[in-house]
C-alpha cells in the first residue's frame, strides 16, 4: 500500500486510508463512516473513554481497514459458512493494527482498533480479553460496530430497524459493557440524529467531495 502521509494530519491520513477501503468495497466504507460518527457523538456527549471525540472518530473510521489486505469474501456481500474462511476474517484486527502502526497513529487508537472484536465475557477475538482488560474505547467501538452491522442491509438479508437492533443487542448483553450499552440506548434517538448530521458533514467535506464515497448514506 503506497501512501505518502508524513505531512498529513491524522484525520487526513485516516481519510486517505478510508478512500482505499471505499475503492475496495463501498458497503464496508459506509459501515465504517457510520460507526465513526456514532462513536464520535457518544464520546462527545455521553460516554467518556481514553479517546477524545476526534480520535474516537478516527478509530471508528479505520476499525476495518485491515480488510483491504484480505480476500474478497471478507466483505459485506458474501455469506461466510466455511470455518477456514471465518478464521481468516478473524485476522482482520491484526491487519488493521499493522497498517495504522506503520502510519504512526497514536497507540490508544491502535488499541481500540485491534480490540474492537473482544467481548466483555471473554468470547471475542483476537486475544480473548474480557471485562476491563479491554480498553474503554474498544468496548464502546464493539457496541457501535455491532449496532451498525445489524442495522445495515446485506445482499443476503434485510437490516433491522432501531427497535429490533436494540432488542437483539440486549439479548446478547453479556457480550458488552452493560453501562455503556445502557447509556447508548437511553440516548439513542439523540445519538442517531446527531450522527446523521455528522455523516452529512463529512460527505460534503473536502475529504470526500467528488468521490463515490460522497454518496454514502447514514443507516437509521
Amino acid at each position: 500500500m503506497q501512501l505518502e502521509t508524513s505531512q498529513l494530519s491524522k484525520t487526513a491520513k485516516a481519510f486517505k486510508l478510508f478512500e482505499i477501503l471505499g475503492n475496495r468495497d463501498l458497503l464496508t466504507a459506509q459501515h465504517s463512516l457510520n460507526v465513526a460518527c456514532i462513536t464520535k457523538v457518544l464520546v462527545a456527549h455521553y460516554i467518556k473513554t481514553e479517546l477524545g471525540k476526534e480520535k474516537a472518530f478516527i478509530a471508528g473510521l479505520l476499525h476495518d481497514i485491515g480488510k483491504v489486505k484480505m480476500p474478497d469474501y471478507v466483505f459485506s456481500n458474501y455469506v461466510i459458512d466455511d470455518q477456514e474462511e471465518k478464521n481468516i476474517i478473524m485476522e482482520h484486527p491484526a491487519y488493521s493494527k499493522a497498517i495504522i502502526e506503520r502510519l504512526d497513529f497514536d497507540q490508544d487508537i491502535i488499541n481500540a482498533v485491534f480490540q474492537h472484536h473482544e467481548r466483555f465475557d471473554g468470547s471475542g477475538y483476537p486475544s480473548g480479553l474480557k471485562e476491563f482488560q479491554i480498553s474503554p474505547a474498544a468496548r464502546l467501538l464493539g457496541i457501535v460496530d455491532s449496532f451498525s452491522a445489524i442495522q445495515e442491509d446485506r445482499p443476503y438479508r434485510k437490516g433491522s430497524n432501531v427497535k429490533k437492533t436494540v432488542d437483539i443487542l440486549l439479548q446478547e448483553k453479556e457480550l458488552f459493557d452493560i453501562q455503556m450499552l445502557s447509556t447508548f440506548f437511553k440516548h439513542i434517538n439523540h445519538v442517531i440524529n446527531l450522527s446523521s448530521l455528522e455523516v452529512d458533514k463529512y460527505k460534503n467535506s473536502s475529504f470526500l467531495e467528488g468521490t463515490e464515497l460522497s454518496k454514502i448514506q447514514f443507516i437509521k
